[in-house]
């Protein structure tokens, strides 16, 4: 026995094509089972978003197809639904289904990506231990650039971040590096 994800798609498959077995739907009163209309309405596919979540819409017919967004029954009324999806960072694929008794099934699939913007901290003046690991604490990456001279090194002083590129209060995001300009003379 077929289990888990390519058993149920087995098994959907099977039902899918049993549903005309049994003749040609001329004879015997047998009635052929009608295709769902089924169309998501928002968001659009490919769709860019800085949100934890997103809401699907759409519409579905008969009315009273029964809908899944995301592995969860829809709230659907008059033949519109609507679903609140939770989204990871980057990529996510949001499959809808929609069923119903008499009916051929129906599914389709949008995709969302989720793209977290952080600010860019000001970190001029701190030294470059504290700017390089305030910037990682917000999933930033660094580069450290020293704009001393051999003999600057050398004076007395610590050496301080004196900008960042890009500035503070930038929205980057997640994973862009921050070119760190450290001195001892800002």
């Amino acid at each position: 026995m077929l289990r888990g994800p390519i058993g149920a798609l087995a098994l959907a498959a099977i039902a899918l094509a049993g549903g005309g077995c049994g003749g040609d739907g001329a004879s015997g009163g047998a009635r052929a089972a009608r295709a769902i209309r089924l169309e998501v309405t928002a968001p659009a596919d490919a769709t860019l978003t800085h949100g934890r979540e997103v809401e699907v819409l759409g519409r579905v017919s008969p009315a009273r197809a029964r809908v899944i967004v995301a592995g969860r029954r829809a709230r659907a009324s008059g033949g519109v639904f609507r679903a609140a999806v939770a989204l990871q960072e980057g990529a996510n694929v949001i499959d809808v289904g929609a069923s119903a008794p008499r009916a051929t099934g129906a599914w389709t699939a949008v995709r969302v990506t989720r793209q977290t913007l952080v600010s860019v901290p000001d970190v001029v003046g701190t030294t470059r231990d504290d700017a390089v690991a305030g910037l990682e604490a917000l999933g930033l990456r660094s580069a450290v650039g020293d704009r001393d001279g051999l003999l600057d090194r050398l004076l007395p002083g610590d050496v301080r971040v004196c900008a960042t590129h890009p500035r503070a209060g930038s929205r980057v995001r997640l994973a862009t590096r921050v070119t760190v300009a450290v001195s001892k003379g800002c």
